[in-house]
């Protein structure tokens, strides 16, 4: 019955007021028993006892007895007991004495009938509960028996007794009564000790560690510099030398391979390292093909391929102008009057062509790409199109911009289809790919899935691309072997000496505007002017690197005079109160900076990494503990705990931060350092390599599993690895053998480009969303398949009959199904002779339809009205609430899908016989009778009644109302494989029964695809409406080429007008042709 409820708006939301009878929760308990003084005995029982009458009302004696889990020791399980929805509940476990201790009984220990202890209550106190949603489990058992059943292992050494010792004592009839309780109820477990479950796990364990880097494999690591550079002599000869920078990640990575750090000498002998190849810039650029040849030579040794390029300045100035301040959430178009300049970007794409050329050059079939940063953004592009079997990942270094400011690059496109062209893509924080994938998903409209194993994917062209989050980790043994050196112990000693008796914070950043500079320095100078007792004991130091030549120089002007003022203000102390110092530093001077400094200060407004505060916890130990203040934009905020975060743009919470690290009393003061500390000298930048190079391996085998994700509805779904791509040769060649065909089409989305909503007043009110018809091509194509008489082509869509009159009326045979089959207009071959109306109603109105209608229009007004930019459509058969230009999130949206949702007891349509569907933008409230696979059942069996057997499907849809017709389809053709005459076959050999290989054959000819590769219901996949579009004008031209090779001699008649009829009984003999000739 349909419940009365009240639904209103507040100032905190919606609110559904219901009236009626309460709603129950089916509850099942679930205790361990951890008392080793007073265990259950094997004539004692636990009951779960409560203040409600399902409970026994406090009465021991009638509470809801519990069994012992079968696969959990020390573990017991009630049935299924019905409480009321949100109403709270009191309950206690008592050990009561069983009703009959005879031979059924469940015996845990060996304990003998004297022993067993009096009646008692389990718990010290009473426990509190309220049931919510349909079904509540109450795992009073530390949650043992779910990760019993989850992940099923061997007993524990202290449990292994009694617990094999009361399995194997059971009798016959004690295991017929525990299948009996472990069955009843309605919480039954698919999860068993061992099993094909446990099987399943260990052979992708086994199938993981298989698929690991090794000797056998080739790897190119690209960075935009090679780790060693050219210097050319005065003589013009030319040698190697390493690059400056040993924190730059191709530095760090080059030693990682040549000094394995792994974490035991057990995995040094399991891994080998692979053979690995460095592609980038040697540092020395020459247009000589002659010195050329001689660079790339002298590089061989080293394991590095030089990239030269033609322009350097001019290939390399839209990293600077445009990618650098785009990648940290700039927007470098809005102080700019100007069009884009195309010339900058120009020569960003002869710069990663340059690389992607280098690399094609030698590279050897079956080897891993790892290019880096955005410097070489469109080198997997590049690279792909050469060699679309290459394995390319591509990991970022820096930040990702959210999607309002990428959208604001023209090329931005381009850019992400370049970095959906690897197998792998990986970014320092998951905030990072969050950004990512929302780019994708609204830019590309690339949908996310799930793969098994924990993989997040994103599904494009046809491909699934693996995005992970995996932070850079330092090689700490290396840097805490290197502060040990006497050289940095030395620095040390002169910085604290020079800043003795006072605390010393520490700041070390790059002499760009993203480090917040300034806004640290005036924190800084609120914390010693405000704060008099920080006076006097508080110094800055801070180290700006750089070159001293750089054009940066207006902001190193800015600081020297805000630490002037400081410094004036406090009389010119000794050591000055803030110290700048400009210039570059060397990684010694950098450890002995962060070693003699208390504090490290970080006020980046954003920022990739910042390895500073990893290096600040590798040069302090445990005796002589430090701590940091990071910002909360920087990316390393996100996994160090113990750190302070801040916003740098409010100045109060700075010095508030400062304050507490300042006066941090010393206990307080080791625990946060700990949280860090062990976390980053537990890293090993050798192991991080090797996962990422893991991942690209495991990528480019394919054995990820079956991808989960969310379907066109948002609901759920696996789709296997026979979810393929709709092979059009198959397609081609069973059409014209088949000798009845079915041809079900969606529009938007399938036919024509599905686009968002434009607004436009219609009747009562509401809104509806002008479409974009189907090209011309595809209207001629489709006329084309219907003029063959073989062919029942039907155009199934969600919109009014009259928006398909307007748009395909003018194809003569076509059947159009309109509003998801509630109109239907039947092709001519299935019109009813003599009916005036060729529309025909599916569905029956009624007072109760009416009913429904008004609660969800007004409803769904309400949200129009207060979510700009929805709008509600108004159909004959459903009412459907749009919201995809409103830039809403999928919460709202789910909220009203749960308030309307008929399958929820509280919902408003409890009881009404309609369906809610949540499509991409949508949420539709249609009759339950009403879909597009039961029209497309319907057609099938009139295309049976007035024709015959169909032996060719094809069914393309794109949406989530379109998984129905593939169910449909899905399921005629199962029912169609036993006995399904061929053309051929039934003019030789009428009624014979199919073989199993024609069978086999058979089963090829219905054909179910989605636009787009997501998880389906579908077959198969086509990547865009482009194909579908190809694919139609394919099999027009069969059809055209049919009809002008069964009637040669009359093309005015029928080859050319089109209106000829055709025989049903399959091609013409030649006899018939002669005679037809003559």
């Amino acid at each position: 019955q349909a419940r009365s409820c009240e639904v209103r708006f507040t100032g905190t939301g919606l609110v559904m007021e219901a009236s009626g009878p309460p709603t129950k929760t089916r509850v099942q308990f679930r205790w361990g028993s951890y008392n080793e003084v007073s265990p259950i005995a094997w004539n004692q029982e636990v009951r779960v006892v409560g203040n409600c009458e399902e409970l026994g009302s406090w009465d021991p004696s009638r509470g809801l007895p519990m069994m012992p889990s079968e696969v959990a020791p020390d573990c017991w399980i009630s049935k299924g007991v019905s409480l009321n929805t949100g109403r709270p509940v009191e309950y206690r476990y008592a050990v009561v004495p069983k009703e009959s201790a005879g031979t059924q009984s469940v015996r845990l220990g060996n304990l003998t009938s004297s022993e067993v202890p009096p009646l008692r209550w389990e718990d010290h106190q009473i426990r509190h509960c309220m049931p919510t949603g349909r079904r509540h489990i109450l795992e009073d058992d530390e949650g043992r028996g779910r990760s019993v059943m989850l992940y099923p292992t061997s007993p524990m050494p202290s449990q292994a007794g009694p617990w094999l010792t009361g399995r194997s004592t059971q009798t016959a009839a004690t295991k017929k009564q525990g299948a009996a309780s472990s069955t009843a109820g309605d919480f039954e477990s698919p999860f068993t000790p061992g099993g094909p479950r446990r099987e399943k796990l260990e052979k992708q364990m086994l199938n993981e560690r298989g698929l690991q880097v090794n000797k056998d494999d080739n790897v190119f690591v690209v960075f935009r510099l090679l780790p060693y550079c050219v210097h050319r002599g005065e003589d013009g000869s030319f040698s190697v030398v390493e690059a400056e920078g040993e924190l730059k990640q191709v530095s760090l990575l080059r030693h990682a391979i040549a000094q394995s750090d792994l974490r035991d000498d057990k995995e040094k002998e399991q891994r080998s390292s692979p053979n690995v190849t460095f592609v980038g810039d040697p540092g020395l650029q020459t247009s000589d093909p002659e010195e050329r040849k001689i660079i790339a030579e002298i590089l061989k040794p080293y394991s590095c391929i030089p990239v030269f390029l033609d322009n350097p300045v001019l290939q390399y100035e839209f990293c600077l102008t445009v990618l650098w301040p785009l990648m940290h959430s700039m927007k470098v178009f809005q102080n700019n009057l100007q069009a884009f300049d195309d010339t900058k970007w120009r020569g960003f794409q002869m710069f990663n062509r340059a690389y992607a050329d280098a690399i094609h050059s030698k590279l050897p079939s079956g080897a891993l790409v790892w290019v880096h940063d955005f410097y070489l953004m469109l080198v997997p592009r590049y690279l792909t199109l050469r060699q679309p079997a290459t394995t390319v990942g591509f990991f970022l270094h820096c930040a990702f911009p959210g999607s309002e400011i990428l959208r604001c690059v023209p090329y931005r496109e381009e850019m992400l289809q370049s970095m959906l062209s690897c197998k792998v893509v990986a970014f320092q924080i998951f905030e990072y790919a969050r950004h990512f994938l929302s780019c994708c998903q609204l830019l590309l409209g690339a949908a996310m899935s799930f793969q098994s194993g924990g993989v997040l994917a994103v599904e494009h062209e046809g491909r699934s691309v693996i995005v992970r989050a995996d932070h850079v980790v330092l090689p700490s043994e290396r840097f805490v072997a290197r502060l040990k050196e006497e050289l940095v112990q030395q620095k040390a000693r002169e910085v604290r000496e020079r800043y003795s008796k006072k605390t010393l914070i520490a700041s070390i950043d790059r002499d760009e505007p993203f480090a917040g500079i300034v806004l640290k320095f005036r924190a800084f100078q609120r914390l010693v002017a405000d704060c008099r007792q920080h006076q006097h004991r508080v110094c800055l130091l801070q180290h700006v690197v750089g070159d001293t030549s750089n054009s940066s120089q207006e902001l190193i002007n800015v600081l020297k005079g805000m630490a002037e003022e400081t410094n004036r203000s406090f009389g010119h102390p000794d050591p000055p109160v803030i110290s700048v110092i400009h210039g570059p530093i060397s990684v010694d001077e950098r450890l002995a900076v962060l070693n003699a400094a208390d504090i490290l200060l970080d006020t980046s407004i954003n920022d990739g990494l910042n390895l500073n505060p990893l290096l600040f916890y590798v040069a302090h130990e445990r005796d002589y503990p430090g701590h940091v203040i990071v910002s909360e934009f920087s990316g390393c905020s996100s996994f160090l705990t113990g750190a302070t975060k801040v916003n740098p743009w409010n100045s109060d919470a700075v010095v508030q931060a400062l304050h507490t690290a300042i006066t941090m009393e010393a206990e307080t003061l080791e625990r946060h350092f700990l949280r860090d500390h062990s976390y980053v000298l537990d890293g090993k930048l050798t192991q991080w390599m090797y996962q990422n190079l893991d991942e690209l391996k495991r990528a480019q085998a394919d054995t990820g599993g079956h991808i989960v994700g969310l379907d066109a509805g948002m609901h759920l779904q696996r789709m296997g690895h026979s979810f393929r791509h709709l092979n059009f040769d198959i397609v081609l060649k069973q059409y014209p053998q088949a000798r009845y065909r079915a041809i079900f089409l969606d529009n938007e989305g399938t036919l024509a480009p599905d686009l968002g909503s434009i607004l436009a007043p219609v009747t009562r009110a509401d809104f509806r969303r002008d479409g974009l018809p189907p090209d011309p091509q595809v209207l001629d194509s489709l006329r084309s398949l219907t003029r063959d008489q073989r062919n029942i082509v039907v155009v199934v869509s969600g919109r009014s009959k009259e928006y398909l009159e307007k748009w395909f009326g003018s194809i003569e045979d076509l059947g159009l199904c309109a509003e998801h089959g509630f109109y239907w207009a039947p092709p001519g071959r299935l019109r009813n002779t003599g009916s005036s109306d060729q529309w025909q109603c599916m569905g029956q109105s009624s007072e109760e339809e009416e009913d429904w209608k008004s609660v969800v229009h007004e409803l769904m007004k309400m949200y129009a009205k207060r979510i700009q930019g929805s709008v509600v459509q108004y159909k004959g058969s459903a009412i459907a609430w749009n919201y995809r230009q409103a830039g809403v999130g999928k919460e709202l949206a789910l909220e009203l899908f749960r308030l309307l949702d008929p399958e929820g007891p509280d919902a408003l349509l409890h009881g009404y016989p309609v369906t809610v569907q949540m499509g991409q933008g949508w949420i539709e409230v249609k009759h339950q009778d009403i879909d597009k696979g039961k029209a497309v059942e319907r057609i099938l069996e009139e295309m049976q009644e007035k024709i015959g057997q169909m032996d060719f499907v094809l069914c393309i849809g794109d949406d989530r109302s379109d998984e129905d017709m593939f169910r449909v389809v899905n399921s005629f053709r199962s029912e169609s494989m036993g006995v399904m005459p061929s053309r051929r076959m039934s003019d030789q050999n009428q009624g014979v029964k199919l073989g199993h290989a024609e069978v086999k054959a058979e089963a090829e000819r219905f054909f179910t695809a989605t636009v787009g590769r997501k998880p389906s219901q579908a077959k198969y996949y086509v990547k865009n409406t482009v194909e579908v579009s190809d694919l139609l004008e394919k099999l027009a031209k069969q059809a055209i080429q049919a009809r002008f090779s069964r009637y040669t001699s009359m093309p005015s008649l029928y080859g050319l007008a089109g209106t000829g009829s055709e025989d049903d009984e399959g091609p013409m003999t030649g006899m018939q042709s002669m005679k037809l000739n003559s």
